[in-house]
């Protein structure tokens, strides 16, 4: 995949999930998703596009804080993420 499609997907995802906001339930699966694509492909993207995921990520952590406790982990995710990674 080209990583120019990969900014435009994520950017237009942060758009939409900024102006025109998403469910609670969407918000926690966009949450897993961007970690698990960080996990899986992030050392093989370019910077900018890992830039763009990690904005998507914060917003939607941010947008569901006070919706769902599920958010509130992102702290014991970003620990399994590295944790993860160092193991390579």
């Amino acid at each position: 995949t080209s990583p120019y499609a990969q900014l435009l997907a994520s950017s237009s995802l942060l758009k939409i999930v900024t102006e025109q906001g998403v469910n609670k339930a969407l918000l926690l699966d966009i949450k897993n998703y961007v970690l698990g694509y960080l996990a899986s492909r992030g050392p093989n993207c370019q910077v900018f596009v890992i830039t763009q995921l990690i904005q998507l990520l914060a917003r939607t952590v941010k947008l569901g804080w006070f919706e769902d406790d599920q958010h509130r982990n992102i702290v014991d995710d970003g620990k399994k993420f590295l944790g993860m990674n160092s193991l390579d």
